[in-house]
Parts: structure tokens; sequence; C-alpha cells
């Protein structure tokens, strides 16, 4: 077994149990926010302290804005490789990155720079999740989550975010990694971007034992700016004027069905997502890449996730983030409002209705925990409005809500229209 006791010049950090993180000092959210506390720099050379402690990075998936990358232990004398050290000099040790992926922004127009991503979400996303315990307004500089009524905590769903300042050689071989294999991104050049990340929870699959499916919940509740009498739901609508240009071969359900934990909706989307990621990782090897996807193994994820989201915690956090959807956003994105208060409050809708729901199920063990985190919850930029704008305009004077000829069956309000109201049709 590799030794990781320190060596002179360096200590080896590790993960704390809660307690001993309780007893140390408090942290402000300022510190939270601006500079990181820790950094990635390349591993110096004849270190061995440093070498037993050495990463790579290895290229996980992209989004619009970011790409992710998981830090794996390098096992290469001749691969560059890179440690990560805190504020203090002190190294980070494999147990403390093992379950780690590394986010970096792509330096998009309209994307938030990554000092405003962490003062948004410590400050203006998380008290969305925590319970409200009054008087919160006399907390310095948080919110009291715009005086919504939050009973309980639901923290735990929270991605924690870490920020990592970025050394020039370790940005270099990200972006490296990242044209190697998303060469659509050649355009993007270390230059481009701050040398700065975030370091998130790795939620992704361990082939043979564990899959991970994502979703994203969209809009929870119909759109306030909806006609009356729509027949399709706000992402039932994008989704079929997407649709009409471009076939869809991914898995889908409609967000107002998966709220309301239909398991007659919910378990054929399960079903085809888990066949969708365990594809997926049978072809990342070329040793399993033409093995088919086992039946047993969809029921065996189908049992566990099903019950998960139609009456379990997925159900209950899918709920509350319908609530804060809801409250925070009952004019739509066509009622201009010259109130900062209103802009401020529809970009906090706006982020949920763009978040990710990862979900990771052990079902080669069906006594392991199921676990599941929010990612993609970066406050939306105000630069937004005009494309949330253009967006809803375009769906409602296209006539996509009213579309009976849509073939969105999947969507919970037209279900309800030919179930209430069968002679219209």
């Amino acid at each position: 077994m590799e030794s990781e006791d320190p060596q002179p010049g360096h200590a080896i950090v590790e993960p704390q149990d809660a307690e001993s993180q309780e007893t140390q000092e408090p942290e402000s959210t300022s510190s939270l926010s601006h500079q990181p506390r820790i950094r990635c720099r390349p591993t110096l050379y004849g270190n061995t302290d440093e070498a037993r402690n050495a990463f790579r990075f290895a290229f996980l998936a992209e989004g619009a804005a970011n790409a992710v990358f998981q830090v794996v232990p390098n096992t290469s004398e001749s691969q560059e490789s890179f440690i990560f050290e805190d504020e203090k000099g002190n190294l980070l040790g494999k147990k403390s990155l093992a379950q780690k992926v590394l986010r970096l922004s792509k330096g998009k127009p309209k994307t938030l720079r990554y000092k405003e991503i962490m003062e948004g979400f410590e400050n203006e996303v998380m008290p969305l999740f925590r319970k409200t315990e009054p008087p919160r307004d006399e907390v310095p500089g948080l919110r009291n989550a715009l005086n919504l009524s939050i009973n309980e905590s639901f923290e735990e769903f929270v991605m924690e975010h870490e920020g990592v300042a970025i050394a020039p050689e370790a940005l270099t071989a990200l972006i490296a990694e990242l044209h190697t294999h998303c060469p659509d991104n050649r355009h993007i050049e270390p230059h481009h971007l701050e040398e700065r990340g975030i370091l998130l929870p790795d939620m992704s699959s361990v082939p043979g034992s564990v899959t991970t499916i994502e979703i994203k919940p969209k809009w929870l509740i119909q759109s306030p700016n909806a006609p009356r009498g729509a027949y399709l739901c706000r992402t039932c609508a994008l989704h079929a004027s997407r649709k009409a240009k471009k076939t869809y071969k991914g898995a889908w359900i409609c967000p107002l069905a998966l709220v309301a934990g239909n398991t007659a909706a919910i378990d054929p989307y399960v079903r085809h997502s888990s066949l969708l990621a365990l594809k997926e990782e049978t072809g990342k090897s070329p040793q399993t890449r033409s093995i088919d996807v086992n039946p047993a193994e969809i029921e065996a994820i189908a049992k566990r996730a099903v019950p998960y989201l139609s009456t379990g915690p997925g159900h209950k956090i899918l709920q509350h983030i319908r609530y804060l959807q809801a409250q925070l956003d009952q004019k739509g994105v066509l009622v201009h409002s010259s109130s900062p208060e209103d802009d401020y409050r529809l970009r906090l809708a706006m982020t949920l209705r763009d978040c990710s729901l990862f979900i990771r199920i052990p079902w080669a063990d069906q006594t392991a925990p199921i676990e599941a985190k929010l990612g993609d919850l970066d406050f939306k930029s105000a630069g937004k409005m005009g494309d949330w704008l253009e967006k809803e305009e375009g769906l409602v004077h296209g006539g996509w809500y009213v579309d009976l000829k849509s073939e969105m069956e999947e969507c919970w309000i037209a279900q309800g229209w030919k179930r209430y109201a069968p002679w219209y049709f």
C-alpha cells in the first residue's frame, strides 16, 4: 500500500470529520467569496513527497459554459503532473481529492467570473436551501432567503464549492485535455480564461456498480406568461419548438409529471436514462464497447430510483425547487419591471430553472444509500434578461403553448386536457 506519510517541509491535509470542522474558527462570507484557499501548481521535479501526491487531469464532461475534469492520481513519472496545496503550503493528499472534480469556465460571453460565481452561490443561492431561522436578516452579508418559509434544511442536496487558484502550467494542461476530447473548443486558449476553478463532488458513475443519471428539472410550474388554455407546459412547449427543427433522441419527461411524482412517467424515463448512462459507460473502453447492456442492471436501477423520485428524498427536493420557482417568479419574464428586487427574484428563479440534479444509484449493492446533488447553480447574470425575453416571446407568439399537433403526449397539462375535456379533441 502506497504511503502518504508527510515528509519534511510539507504537511498532508486529509478530510476532517464534521465535529473537528465545527471547532475551527468561523469563516467569513467574504473569505469564501474572494481568493481561493486551494492552489494547483506543477509538481516540483525531484520532490518525492509531491510526486507521491501528484495528480493529472482527465476530461469528464462539458456544458455550454463549463468543462469538468476528474482529478486523477498520477502514476507515470514521465507525465506532467500537478499538486494541490492550501494557503499555508500544505499538500492535499490523495484521499482529500479522491471524490472531486475540477470545473473550469470556458470564458463565454454573459457567463459570470469566478468571484461573482462564488459570491452568488454563497450569498444568494445557498440561503434558498437553508432552514429559515429568524432573524436571518441580522446576519451580515446574508439575505434571509427573501422571507421565504423554509421549514427544513436541504443543504445536503447542494454541491459544496471549493475555489482553486490554477497556475498557468496547470491551466495549459487543462485546455490541452479539453482540446483533445472536444475539438470544437480549439478556439479556447489559456489566455482567454481566468486562472480559477472550482472543486466539486464527483458524481460520475462507477462501471459495474453505481450509475449516475442527470435530471434537468427546468420549469416545475407553468410559466406565468403562458396563455390561458395552454395545452403544453413551458418546458414541453420549448421542447416541441426545438423538436420541430431537430430530432431528439434523449430521455424525456415532462417536469410537471416529474415533480408530481407520477410513477407512470418516471419509470420509463428512469429506464431510458439508465440505458443511455450504461451505454456510455461501456462505450468508454474498447474492451467493453461492444457489450450489450444487461437488462437486469436497468431493472436494479429502476427498482431504487423510481421510488426515490416518486415518493422519496428526490421527490422532496424537487418539490422544494418548485416552491422556490413559484415564490420567486410570479410575473414571468414578459412583464417588465423597473424594480431591482423583481429582477433579482427572476434571476434566482431562472437559476433554479437551469440547475441539474445528479443522482448516483448504487444498484450492485441495494443497501448502499442513493446520493443526489444539485449542480449548475451559478446565480444567473442580469445580461441574460434579453435572452429569456426573446425565448418566451417566441413560445407565446409562435403558438407553441397551444399547439394541439405538437405530439407532446408526455406533457402533464396535455394529459389533463385529454382526461377532463376529451370532447375538445
